[in-house]
């Protein structure tokens, strides 16, 4: 499938130079072909390293990004978007742990069942297939103009390539141009660095959710501000003088400690060295 990207782009760039290729050009090339998820993912990628530009989703033939509220549709198409919806969860969250999984899954079952029109999901598909979902919820309660973001899903075959990367930006952009956004992030999982490198999140503090028997949940408050994409300069190399965890306990009850001194998680990477995990972050105080 690489390959076939690689063809479809190199062919695009011996016609002279690729970082001149329009993007009408780029997409009458690609809408002769019937490519899968896969291999859209790798053009997405090659597109924007040839011209310097990212392609929107809706561009690309037979995918389709909407933005839908669940009382207003039809109830075949919402009873197939729910299956669709908790199928993907479940995929997704199989390895994350039973407990994690059960808070997330409650989150996402009571806002499919929200009949306010609080609650607006943002679909990726394509050819009427479900690829990937994001929620974002009307939260007053956090503050003016504020939405939670929940619910980032996508099919094992987008996690961690560029549509699903992508699909999430585009996601938070749309909501997030004159809003704040806030999230919560499983603290044992990956992912929370990734938004926090790759996507202007901060961290600002750590819920620690109580489950039955006891246990609880760690997670990571975050948030990212409204315009961050106009905001935030181009990342540079890691800080040299960031606090290196060897275990995430102790992670987290750094930050919790700057939390309450009223200090972000602005950066925030995880490395593996052997069977060792090392959490390594900066904190600063933002500015008003």
């Amino acid at each position: 499938m690489r390959e076939r990207a690689n063809a479809i782009l190199l062919s695009i760039g011996k016609r002279g130079a690729a970082k001149e290729a329009t993007g009408e050009e780029i997409l009458a090339r690609l809408s002769q072909i019937e490519a899968d998820v896969v291999l859209l993912a790798s053009v997405i990628r090659g597109v924007k390293e040839l011209t310097g530009k990212p392609i929107a989703l809706s561009e690309l033939a037979g995918l389709s990004v909407r933005s839908v509220s669940m009382p207003d549709m039809k109830p075949d198409e919402r009873r197939r978007i729910e299956k669709d919806m908790f199928a993907l969860f479940d995929s997704n969250w199989a390895d994350k742990g039973k407990d994690a999984s059960v808070l997330a899954r409650k989150g996402l079952d009571n806002a499919i069942r929200n009949q306010e029109g609080a609650t607006r999901f943002h679909l990726l598909e394509r050819n009427g297939k479900l690829l990937g979902f994001m929620r974002f919820d009307d939260r007053p309660d956090l503050g003016e103009g504020v939405k939670y973001a929940g619910s980032f899903n996508v099919i094992p075959a987008l996690q961690n390539a560029s549509l699903g990367s992508a699909f999430f930006r585009e996601t938070l952009t749309a909501e997030g141009r004159d809003h704040a956004i806030v999230a919560t992030a499983l603290a044992s999982d990956r992912a929370a660095s990734l938004y926090v490198e790759d996507f202007e999140f901060v961290i600002t503090g750590v819920e620690r959710d109580k489950i039955k028997d006891g246990k609880e949940v760690a997670l990571f408050s975050i948030r990212r501000g409204e315009n961050a994409d106009e905001k935030t300069k181009k990342r540079k190399e890691f800080p040299k003088n960031s606090k290196v965890f060897d275990n995430l306990p102790a992670f987290l009850t750094w930050v919790e400690q700057e939390s309450k001194r009223g200090k972000v998680i602005s950066r925030y990477r995880i490395s593996t060295h052997g069977k060792m995990t090392f959490y390594e972050a900066v904190s600063e105080r933002l500015p008003d």
